[in-house]
């Protein structure tokens, strides 16, 4: 049995993943759910999945597997760690074998976080950055598991746009935030709408962080103002505040993963100019499996997904240069450039057959990338402990 320490829900990087993984290897060997999240329809968002999830075994930890003298689950555990310090999720409960699971960005750790760690049987990175970084700050017990794609979802199929012909549709998507960039996509919006008056940027940047939104006062290409208990007025104030036409932009509420990808194959190209990503940004991935081109980094996490081939990679960048100065918390950040980012809109906009082949290699490529591969890669890593 493989216990699974992860939420399950429908609107977080980390709950998808427990879903997925939770499907998946369900198929491989007996699992345990042990997961802070309520296990109901609704939060699962899909009726079909949640009959599968609910029948297996959530939170029961029977006596041949739950030492209850040391609170300590018996047998392998595949279980979140922080992205920053690298703490387990739910240390109240021990594990007797730990493979974590880290989307690791490369903050300065303690000797006590590093140790802690080390102790641990498995590291698996959500990219080979994440190894990397991981690797650079003296932990080697690690691989790279790469998170994955629906195809039954995220595919090429029947993917040209029948909706606003008239316009050239614009998707960036992730949480809003300072590390995602979505103040370069606005800044490279900004220019380019104003050349181009057709021009129409389609965004999915729903963030229930404070915290992580506010990290946007770090950028120094943006006004940036933001009352989080009021987002949908907010996003309106800040297209303004930043001289972009309100009606030039759509504003996504959280949107089911059937209804991003009708929503990924009515646009044009997808812009996502990440600062740094220790996975490998799956809603990125989604966008390219459904064979549409996007305009990406190449660096940190997407390393493992974007090149040149499949598709408008962004390659000019320098050092981070947050507006505060403190450089702590950026190491390996990258800061795109701008003019690089309009040059590959330009190209998208006049050269549909660029954009045809970029989207063909991206699903392709991305085909295979799916959770039933990455459930089996932890199965593996599993089996070596059991």
């Amino acid at each position: 049995m493989i216990n699974l320490f992860m939420p399950i829900w429908k609107n977080s990087g980390w709950g998808i993943c427990g879903k997925n993984l939770a499907l998946e290897l369900s198929n491989l060997d007996k699992i345990n759910i042990i997961t802070p999240s309520d296990i109901r329809p609704e939060p699962i968002g899909d009726e079909l999945e949640y009959a599968a999830i609910s029948r297996l075994p959530i939170n029961s930890i029977d006596a041949s597997n739950f030492d209850k003298n040391e609170n300590r689950v018996m047998g392998v555990s595949i279980r979140i760690m922080n992205d920053l310090d690298l703490s387990l999720l739910m240390d109240d409960v021990l594990s007797e074998i730990v493979i974590g699971y880290t989307f690791y960005l490369g903050n300065p750790l303690t000797t006590e976080q590093k140790n802690s760690a080390n102790q641990l049987n498995l590291i698996a990175a959500g990219s080979s950055y994440c190894e990397n970084r991981l690797n650079a700050a003296g932990i080697n017990n690690t691989t790279t598991i790469i998170q994955g794609i629906n195809p039954q979802i995220f595919n090429p199929a029947n993917n040209e746009k029948n909706l606003l012909k008239d316009r050239f549709i614009i998707f960036s998507g992730g949480k809003f935030e300072f590390r995602k960039g979505q103040d370069i996509v606005l800044k490279a919006f900004k220019i380019f709408s104003d050349r181009h008056p057709d021009a129409l940027l389609v965004n999915s940047w729903s963030n229930f962080w404070e915290f992580s939104i506010n990290t946007m006062a770090e950028s120094r290409l943006i006004d940036f103002s933001f009352d989080a208990k009021e987002p949908e007025k907010s996003y309106q104030q800040l297209y303004i505040n930043n001289d972009i036409d309100p009606k030039k932009v759509i504003t996504l509420p959280i949107k089911p993963p059937h209804q991003l990808s009708s929503i990924f194959k009515n646009s044009d190209v997808g812009l996502f100019p990440n600062r740094c990503e220790g996975g490998t940004n799956l809603i990125l991935m989604e966008y390219m499996a459904c064979g549409k081109p996007a305009i990406a980094t190449i660096r940190t996490g997407h390393a493992d997904i974007v090149n040149p081939d499949n598709a408008f990679a962004i390659e000019k960048d320098s050092s981070v240069n947050p507006r505060h100065g403190n450089l702590s918390g950026y190491h390996g950040w990258v800061e795109p450039d701008i003019d690089e980012i309009v040059a590959h809109l330009e190209t998208a906009y006049n050269d549909k057959e660029a954009c045809r082949q970029k989207g063909r290699a991206a699903g392709e490529f991305l085909k295979n990338i799916t959770w039933k591969k990455a459930a089996l890669e932890f199965y593996e890593a599993a089996r070596q402990f059991q």
